[in-house]
């Protein structure tokens, strides 16, 4: 709805969710507007990719953020400090949120 929480235009999103052989999960965020705005769209979805229902737990997990567009560390880091934890290489979860005092940045 055009100014919705004080933003002008309407913005019609699209999400798409896709599993792929390889057991790559990737979500795609598609949206256009009306009106010239911006638009910052996230996302909060957790699940256990392991499939134990049992063992809830995330040690042999990794994580790759392979997003287009990064906002550049220095602004970043203006902001909440220095990164120590990033994504922009596959890594292991539990070992680098044990070196991180702020948890995941997706850097």
């Amino acid at each position: 709805e055009d100014m919705d929480e004080g933003y002008p235009g309407e913005l019609k999103l699209k999400v798409k969710y896709t599993l792929n052989n390889n057991n790559e999960f990737k979500w795609e965020f598609i949206g256009n507007t009306n009106k010239s705005t911006i638009v910052n769209i996230t996302n909060h979805t957790y699940w256990n990719l392991s499939g134990d229902l049992e063992n809830r737990d995330i040690r042999d997990h990794t994580l790759q953020v392979m997003a287009i567009n990064y906002l550049p560390e220095s602004v970043i880091a203006s902001n909440l400090g220095p990164i120590t934890v990033g994504f922009k290489k596959s890594k292991l979860v539990p070992l680098t949120l044990a070196n991180s005092p702020v948890g995941i940045i997706s850097t």
